[in-house]
């Protein structure tokens, strides 16, 4: 113990590397396994950093009552066609790539293809759905 912390020794750390059965038996991967326990503290001490008191003073944590519109977007029925479709696409590729390009057109061209891209891939149709079913949810903040 080091200032009433626990400290791993020098043993457990090579048979944690060169025999992990042994340390397995040893009951020493059982911190991290118990239901709903925070496992943080069961891995290793951790040091509370001294200026998380003042940051919560500073940038206090706000809470919204209400959902996410992701809620209900998870609920469209060409979800899966929708996120298929819109994998590959990389918005901020695309935007480096237009804001670097030589003339206004070929970076117009560039966000304008890109657009043409999300409407192939069905943004239309998964906007007009979002657009119908939020009215029907009380409190949608963000």
């Amino acid at each position: 113990m080091v200032d009433g912390k626990p400290q791993r020794k020098d043993e457990w750390q090579d048979k944690k590397e060169n025999d992990m059965t042994a340390y397995v038996n040893e009951g020493l991967v059982f911190g991290d396994n118990f239901v709903g326990a925070d496992p943080r503290k069961g891995w290793w001490p951790e040091k509370e950093d001294p200026d998380y008191e003042k940051a919560k003073e500073v940038t206090p944590l706000e809470f919204y009552d209400g959902i996410n519109a992701n809620f209900i977007a998870r609920d469209y029925p060409s979800r899966e066609e929708y996120e298929n479709n819109t994998a590959a696409l990389d918005y901020g590729k695309e935007f480096m790539r237009a804001t670097f390009e030589d003339t206004d057109e070929g970076a117009l061209k560039i966000l304008n293809d890109y657009r043409k891209k999300l409407k192939d891939a069905g943004l239309d149709k998964f906007i007009e759905y979002m657009q119908k079913e939020i009215p029907k949810v009380k409190d949608v903040r963000y």
